[in-house]
């Protein structure tokens, strides 16, 4: 009574409670399961809450439930002829196998898609659907209601002439009747006979007239009927016509998504290139920076030397004035028996010589930097035209989407000039 009042409270659809009484132990099992090379079910799960495992086994007979993969084999086996201690068996497919007969499971058919992958994935891939047969619902219904109206004129105009052909026939019938009756009339004197004679006339003229009138109004019934089967064929071809303009909208929709895709990969790129054209360019000004100081140096240098000696133009390689370096650096070692301040001049020749080497490393760094920044700007406009080519695919086929939508067709062309 106490499971009945819980699920009443907690659960709103009917349910099934289960009652037992509690062990601090697991069932013994050992003796009721089945001779078979097939695992069963209470094998193959690990249940740590004892009272779980007693209920399964109690409702469920789980330790004389096995498992089988081909369902083929599962009905070979069980149905009418199942071994001992076998209550059932579940094949891979899902399929419920007894002794007296086999249930497949539906969720092997259409359903069992959504437990094989993400539920989510699946939820919104029918939500599109959903919301596509919606949108063609609606312009269905569109064109349905306008087809009708039309239908509606039409059938109205057929109303009114047949009501028109009817009312001739009644004229005419009329017209015989009297007809007739002149005809049963008795012989009158010669004047009067006369008279009648011209009013037989009359009603034969009135008579053709009405003839006229009604082949008249058939034709235009039988014309009626022909716009009328026409306007259903218009509707039929509209119908194909919105379905064939479905399926397109939907491949564009997807190559829209893809392009949505590649687009945000393109910008991360560009995001990240321009990241790195920033600390180029932060590298750059350091050097320049640098070159400054070392050229203020270099003028210093420059002018102190000039003070000692005027500047020679030389055309001479850097190898050649190393070399004349080295053999100034053995005069000075030669120097020191004479007179000759030789610490004087070795100092300032090794801070011209280190400065030399300085601004020589600072040139070689400038021109590698100079080569990496070229070769990033070209990276850079060939992502940039890659970029833009994508972002005019998209604009064509959002300009081709909204154009169907309207029921227009068109071409969208874009000058980059």
């Amino acid at each position: 009574q106490c499971i009945a009042d819980v699920r009443e409270a907690v659960v709103s659809t009917q349910s099934t409670g289960v009652a037992m009484k509690f062990r601090d132990d697991y069932y013994d099992v050992s003796s009721q399961k089945p001779q078979s090379n097939h695992p069963t079910l209470y094998d193959m799960l690990d249940i740590q809450d004892n009272m779980i495992s007693n209920a399964l086994v109690e409702s469920f007979k789980m330790e004389q439930c096995l498992l089988i993969e081909s369902s083929e084999e599962a009905r070979k086996l069980i149905v009418g002829h199942a071994p001992r201690n076998v209550f059932q068996a579940w094949t891979l497919a899902g399929d419920d196998v007894r002794d007296r007969g086999a249930y497949s499971n539906d969720l092997s058919k259409k359903s069992f898609r959504y437990f094989q992958n993400d539920p989510s994935a699946a939820i919104e891939e029918l939500n599109i659907k959903v919301r596509n047969l919606r949108e063609q619902t609606a312009l269905q219904r569109q064109n349905r209601t306008a087809v009708e109206r039309e239908v509606g004129v039409v059938r109205g105009q057929y109303n009114t002439e047949r009501n028109k052909q009817q009312a001739i026939k009644r004229q005419l019938a009329a017209v015989r009747t009297s007809i007739i009756e002149l005809d049963n009339v008795e012989d009158a004197p010669l004047l009067d006979a006369t008279a009648m004679e011209a009013e037989v006339q009359d009603y034969t003229q009135q008579l053709h007239n009405l003839e006229e009138k009604l082949a008249e109004h058939a034709q235009k019934e039988r014309q009626y009927k022909e716009e009328y089967e026409e306007a259903g064929r218009v509707h039929a071809e509209s119908i194909q016509r919105d379905s064939s303009i479905t399926n397109k909208l939907e491949e564009l929709k997807m190559k829209l998504h893809e392009g949505q895709r590649n687009s945000t990969k393109r910008h991360d790129v560009l995001e990240f290139v321009k990241r790195k054209k920033k600390t180029a360019m932060d590298e750059k000004k350091k050097c320049e920076r640098e070159k400054k100081e070392k050229d203020v140096e270099i003028n210093g240098a420059q002018g102190m030397a000039q003070q000692r000696c005027e500047r020679v133009a030389s055309a001479r390689p850097a190898k050649d004035l190393e070399q004349q370096i080295r053999n100034m650096e053995i005069r000075i070692q030669q120097g020191t028996r004479s007179n000759v301040n030789v610490e004087d001049v070795s100092r300032r020749y090794h801070e011209a010589k280190t400065k030399y080497e300085e601004i020589k490393e600072t040139v070689s760094k400038m021109k590698s930097f100079s080569k990496r920044l070229e070769k990033t700007l070209n990276d850079r406009q060939e992502r940039y035209f890659k970029f833009r080519k994508e972002i005019c695919i998209r604009l064509k086929y959002f300009f081709v989407m909204n154009l169907s939508q309207r029921g227009y067709t068109g071409k969208l062309d874009v000058d980059h000039e």
